[in-house]
C-alpha cells in the first residue's frame, strides 16, 4: 500500500515578514471574522499552524484559547490552545460535532517566553487513537492523550465565528502571533534553510502574515476585525 503524502508548507526566513500580532490580555484584546458568522468553509481535515511568543504564560486552567472556531451558540467546532493544568503546560485541540467531542492533549515540556512554531492536524478518516498530530518547533509530538475520544468526521456549520486570541471571560492571549496558517486539509509544515518566499499548499484557508494589519491574504479573503477592549490592537517584530 503506497503512502499518503501531504503537501508541504515552507516557511523561509526570507518571506516579506515584517510583523506580528501583538494582543495583550489585560486590555481584552483579540481578533474576529469582520463579518460575524462568517464560515472558514472547512469540510473535513484540517491543518492550523502559525508562530507565537507569549508575553506571559497561563497560570490557570483552560487560559488561553489561541485559535477558537465556534457556533453562535457556544457548540465549538474546533478549538486549538495553550493551558496550564495538572502543574504542567498543554496544548489542547477538541473537535465537537452534534454534542459528541473529540478532545487531546500534549505536554509542552520547555514551555517558555521565547518565540516557537506550533501546529494540529485533525484527520477524521483515520481511528481516533491517531486522528490527532502536533508538532512543536517542527517536531511531532505525537497523536496525544485522549481525554475524549469518539470518531468524528465533523464539518463546520453555518453562524460560525471564528476568532483569535479569545477565550470566554477575560483570559485571553498574552502575547504575539505570527504568521497564522488554517488549511482545510492535511499539510507538512516546515522550516527550511532556503530564502525563497513561503509556499501555499492547496487548501488555504486562512492565511495571515500580520503585517501591520488583519488581512486573510487566502482566497477566501476572511479579513479580520479588531476587538480592542481597552486598549487598542497592537503589531510588533516578526517572530520568525
Amino acid at each position: 500500500m503506497n503512502p499518503v503524502v501531504k503537501p508541504v508548507a515552507f516557511f523561509k526566513l526570507a518571506d516579506a515578514n515584517t510583523g506580528s500580532l501583538e494582543l495583550t490580555k489585560a486590555n481584552g484584546e483579540y481578533l474576529r471574522v469582520a463579518a460575524l458568522g462568517l464560515p472558514l468553509n472547512m469540510t473535513g481535515a484540517r491543518t492550523v499552524g502559525c508562530w507565537f511568543k507569549a508575553s506571559t504564560l497561563p497560570t490557570l486552567t483552560n487560559v488561553l484559547h489561541s485559535i477558537d472556531h465556534d457556533t453562535n451558540a457556544s457548540i465549538r467546532n474546533w478549538i486549538f490552545w495553550l493551558t496550564f493544568e495538572s502543574g504542567e503546560y498543554r496544548f489542547k485541540a477538541l473537535v465537537r460535532q452534534e454534542g459528541s467531542q473529540s478532545l487531546y492533549y500534549w505536554t509542552w515540556a520547555g514551555a517558555d517566553t521565547n518565540a516557537h512554531h506550533v501546529y494540529w492536524q485533525w484527520d477524521p478518516s483515520q481511528p481516533s487513537a491517531t486522528e490527532h498530530e502536533v508538532w512543536i518547533d517542527f517536531v511531532s509530538q505525537g497523536n496525544g492523550t485522549a481525554i475524549l475520544s469518539p470518531n468524528l468526521t465533523a464539518s463546520d456549520q453555518p453562524n460560525t465565528d471564528f476568532k483569535v486570541g479569545w477565550n470566554q471571560g477575560v483570559n485571553h492571549w498574552d502575547g504575539f502571533i505570527d504568521d497564522l496558517r488554517i488549511y482545510d486539509s492535511l499539510v507538512t509544515i516546515s522550516i527550511e534553510s532556503g530564502n525563497a518566499e513561503l509556499a501555499d499548499a492547496s487548501g488555504t484557508v486562512g492565511y495571515y502574515k500580520f503585517n501591520g494589519d488583519p488581512t486573510d491574504e487566502s482566497p477566501g479573503a476572511d479579513d479580520l476585525t479588531e476587538v480592542d477592549g481597552t486598549g487598542d490592537v497592537t503589531y510588533g517584530a516578526p517572530l520568525f
